[in-house]
């Protein structure tokens, strides 16, 4: 006569009576991944840079240095917004009311270094270079829209440019109530060259530490 281990049996019985339950609830539970996925990524206004020793449109060149910064700063991950108005206490107010909860404050000031003349030719080729560089591919098509954005203001650096010129960029990153109050931060970078080109390197760098901030 075979003998039965009642125990045992109740607690398979209970184990087999709870499994789909208890995977039914898993499969209902909603994981870290979806429940972000719908989530509104941060978003970032730029304030119209203010631009110091340039020659050229003043105005044309901030609006085309916050779109350069607009470009840079545009992803999955984060939000980008250009504002209009050009004065500092105009554009925060403009952020708030478009509910954009970081800003960023930028002013550009090139400083002459002594380095030469500059021919009308290094200045026609230094405008040119923004419209022909090769670009090819999704990763470029990136590429190829922040330099079309910030054409205007590469293009007018660079063919004014001297060997020996810095480009000196002063920036403040915060909250619409307190950007103004930030501490600011500073970036420069020195021309090697006659039209060499300052601004792309100096709003990518400051694009990386805006978005780093407004992502932590």
């Amino acid at each position: 006569m075979t003998r039965i281990n009642v125990p045992v049996l109740l607690g398979l019985t209970v184990a087999l009576a709870a499994g789909p339950a208890t995977r039914s609830a898993g499969a209902a539970s909603p994981g870290p991944a979806s429940q972000t996925a719908g989530a509104t990524p941060p978003c970032i206004a730029i304030v119209p840079p203010s631009v110091r020793g340039v020659e050229g449109d003043a105005t044309q060149m901030s609006k085309s240095l916050s779109e350069m910064f607009a470009s840079y700063l545009n992803g999955p991950s984060l939000k980008s917004m250009a504002l209009e108005a050009r004065l500092a206490d105009q554009a925060i107010e403009e952020a708030k009311q478009k509910s954009c909860g970081s800003v960023l404050l930028t002013s550009f000031e090139r400083k002459r270094g002594g380095g030469g003349t500059f021919s009308k030719a290094a200045a026609a080729a230094a405008q040119g270079a923004v419209w022909t560089v090769p670009y090819s591919g999704v990763v470029a098509a990136g590429a190829r829209s922040v330099a079309v954005a910030g054409a205007y203001a590469v293009s007018s650096f660079a063919q004014n440019t001297h060997a020996k010129d810095e480009l000196i960029v002063e920036y403040r990153i915060g909250t619409p109530d307190t950007v103004q109050k930030a501490s600011p931060k500073k970036e420069s970078l020195k021309a090697k060259s006659n039209g060499e080109d300052l601004v792309t390197p100096l709003v990518e760098k400051i694009s990386g530490a805006a978005a780093a901030a407004v992502k932590k």
